[in-house]
């Protein structure tokens, strides 16, 4: 879907102040902007919910969400695999920093059928712990995700 060698560009979030980069030969659509502000590759007709590239999640927006925003941010992943449909467990979850200085986490959940296909990454927005951002990789080459999640930064 993307290549690493292409150049890039910065795309912006509609709602929050965060920024990241993608190849130019990426194509990415809005997707439940007004409340994720989020954003699903283009790819050979998918559905978009099958490839959500980036997001932003509102803990104190939800009930069941708001008892982790005071808590670390890897409690909320901890249990943010029991929500989500056909994942039973964590495999890894990596703590790490972006070369923004975001911090945050790499997660590798686990599938009824075994190790999930999809690569997590959970970022902590900087004085927002109501606010996380999550990428997921559904389709890109590794190394092109990891170069768009290095890229992300808070503005705010």
């Amino acid at each position: 879907t993307a290549d690493a060698s292409v150049p890039w560009s910065t795309n912006s979030g509609a709602k929050y102040p965060y920024t990241f980069s993608i190849p130019e030969t990426l194509t990415l659509t809005p997707f439940l902007t007004l409340e994720f502000d989020a954003y699903a590759i283009t790819w050979n007709n998918a559905p978009k919910e099958a490839n959500v590239l980036i997001g932003i999640e509102d803990l104190s927006r939800d009930e069941k969400r708001a008892q982790y925003v005071n808590k670390t941010k890897k409690e909320y992943i901890e249990s943010f695999w029991s929500k989500q449909y056909n994942l039973t467990g964590i495999k890894t979850i990596e703590p790490f920093a972006n070369k923004q200085s975001l911090k945050g986490y790499k997660v590798k959940f686990q599938t009824s059928g075994g190790l999930s296909p999809f690569d997590d990454v959970f970022l902590e927005v900087p004085k927002k712990p109501n606010l996380v951002i999550h990428l997921s990789n559904a389709i890109l080459d590794p190394t092109v995700f990891d170069k768009i999640v290095e890229s992300v930064a808070w503005l705010d």
